[in-house]
């Protein structure tokens, strides 16, 4: 009798796709590109025959102190980096939000004015605007590498059960989504073309009506991808390459791995070309507003209003439709059933709890899980262990001159098995 062959599932995150590896945005600049929301207007209006005003602006409106506010009592140790100055403000405001400031108080408006301010400088929305807050560079990165704005979309979404209820609540989720899209799509367009998408994509079939840009962009966004591919398919350093390559040395002692990412972008699928469930929707996918139908984007008339089906930064992950569902049962069960799960170019945090779960499940049950961490030859960090000793931390490096690469601990790691 043929001894039962392993089989190893593969969590993959944005930085399976970022710096080192593919190039598009993750992380603090994803995030930092949705807060700022630059140049997503034109995209927009090219996708949607619609008189909704939306502008290319940085979201700054009053309830947008709760992202500032939820960044900080998330990641106290940041405050360290912030001056004297800067750093009250900040205590000034929790103190404030915990009810620890009198409410007849003169300084409580103060407070308010100060921390919104703060905000402001650090996004760059005060630029030109005089004010007695100046923030540095390093609080800056420190901000943008931890922001968490939950609370501030988690709230927005609720707004969808009624989109022509609450339009001015419903404009902003789509600003959120289409300048998280933007980010991507013309990342993976300058990869692909070496051009600027806004003035040599987007203004050049500013003539096409609504639905043939719809056709056109659906086919042009798997062009991109497929040219992309090409272009990184024999790249030794891809994560995607060595894990297929492996695959191809041991198919008689391992199935076929399966993949699970947070991606949403066709790459792993194409590169590794093993199966894949997409957690968090796909660039190739929209959502109607008001039937909350989703589909391939050229599918669409140019008469419904939609607005891009991939799942942003958030607490709360709105499942709408059968597909994504199927693509979490096929995903719990690999996440059940495989002899390793394998955490790669994913930071475990709060905007995706649901994820934790399932990992805590595994756990639960006794089974084994290994999280990868990118970490520079130089450098000291380590990355902290959410699931205290049960999860095993491997760190990695893309460099091929060091000896600790990827493939070589991914290569050790199977033998244990």
């Amino acid at each position: 009798m043929n001894e039962r062959k392993k089989k190893i599932c593969f969590l993959f995150g944005a930085g399976c796709e970022g710096n080192g590896q593919i190039g598009l945005p993750s992380g603090a600049n994803f995030k930092k590109d949705i807060v700022l929301s630059k140049e997503m207007n034109s995209l927009y209006k090219k996708i949607n025959n619609s008189n909704v005003k939306m502008q290319n602006s940085a979201i700054i409106d009053a309830r947008c102190q709760n992202i500032l506010y939820q960044t900080y009592k998330e990641h106290k140790d940041i405050l360290s980096v912030f001056s004297e100055s800067n750093k009250k403000i900040i205590e000034d405001y929790i103190k404030y939000r915990e009810g620890k400031i009198e409410t007849e108080d003169p300084k409580r408006e103060e407070i308010k004015k100060k921390f919104k301010e703060l905000y402001k400088t650090l996004i760059g929305a005060a630029s030109g605007v005089k004010n007695s807050i100046s923030v540095s560079d390093e609080e800056k990165n420190a901000f943008f590498e931890n922001l968490t704005i939950c609370s501030f979309s988690d709230e927005l979404f609720n707004y969808l059960r009624f989109p022509n209820e609450y339009e001015t609540e419903v404009t902003k989720v789509k600003k959120l989504y289409f300048s998280a899209y933007y980010s991507i799509i013309k990342k993976i367009y300058e990869l692909a073309e070496n051009k600027n998408f806004k003035t040599e994509y987007l203004d050049i079939n500013e003539n096409l009506n609504t639905s043939d840009f719809r056709i056109k962009f659906a086919e042009d966004i798997k062009s991109w991808q497929k040219k992309i591919c090409a272009d990184k398919k024999d790249d030794p350093n891809l994560y995607y390459n060595v894990i297929k390559k492996l695959y191809s040395s041991n198919q008689d002692e391992f199935e076929e791995p399966v993949i699970i990412t947070t991606n949403y972008t066709n790459f792993a699928e194409t590169l590794t070309e093993f199966k894949v469930s997409y957690l968090h929707g796909r660039i190739d996918l929209f959502e109607e507003t008001n039937k909350k139908r989703v589909g391939e984007l050229s599918k669409f008339t140019g008469k419904s209003e939609i607005f891009p089906f991939i799942f942003i930064p958030s607490g709360i992950k709105p499942i709408v439709c059968i597909w994504q569902m199927e693509q979490y049962c096929s995903a719990i069960s690999e996440f059940k059933d495989s002899d390793l799960l394998c955490i790669l170019g994913y930071s475990i945090n709060s905007d995706d709890e649901h994820i934790q779960n399932f990992i805590h499940d595994r756990l639960n049950n006794g089974k084994r899980v290994v999280l990868f961490n990118y970490k520079a030859p130089d450098s000291k960090e380590t990355k902290s262990n959410p699931f205290d000793s049960r999860i095993e931390i491997k760190n990695i490096s893309d460099s091929q001159k060091d000896n600790n690469t990827f493939e070589k601990v991914l290569t050790e790691l199977m033998k244990t098995l």
